[in-house]
């Protein structure tokens, strides 16, 4: 059942958007650990890398995938949540980069670009998020 977490949240979705907003403010390496709810960007320290965004998406309460503008011609599913306020977040539109004639590979490390699109998005209406690995976006 949707939205319906703990007696008093905004609801499962609007929580892990929340602490994903925190854990970008904070921009930290940690520890392995899986999932959205993992509580820093980046993998194990000492890392080389910097990380400042945890990619995710959304579901909509039907299932559906919820996709938005990445471009004057094409959408994606994957944002990065730039603001929280009462239930609503503005995300970022990212775009998956994919390097010229090749295919995904399972296990492979996906990279993403920031855009120069927003939306704002009623959490509200959202039934699950799916985080993919902690990256680097320049925003």
């Amino acid at each position: 059942m949707c939205n319906s977490c703990n007696g008093g949240s905004e609801g499962c979705v609007a929580d892990v958007v929340k602490f994903i907003d925190i854990l970008q403010k904070q921009v930290k390496p940690c520890p392995k650990h899986e999932g959205c709810d993992k509580p820093r960007l980046g993998t194990r320290p000492p890392s080389t890398r910097k990380f400042n965004t945890r990619p995710f998406i959304l579901y909509m309460q039907a299932g559906q995938l919820f996709e938005a503008q990445a471009g004057p011609d094409s959408t994606s599913p994957y944002l990065r949540v730039e603001e929280v306020e009462c239930g609503c977040c503005k995300c970022r539109v990212l775009k998956q980069v994919r390097d010229c004639g090749s295919q995904e590979t399972r296990g492979a490390r996906r990279r993403f670009k920031g855009t120069d699109y927003f939306v704002t998005i009623d959490l509200g209406c959202c039934c699950a998020i799916q985080c993919m690995e902690d990256t680097y976006i320049k925003c």
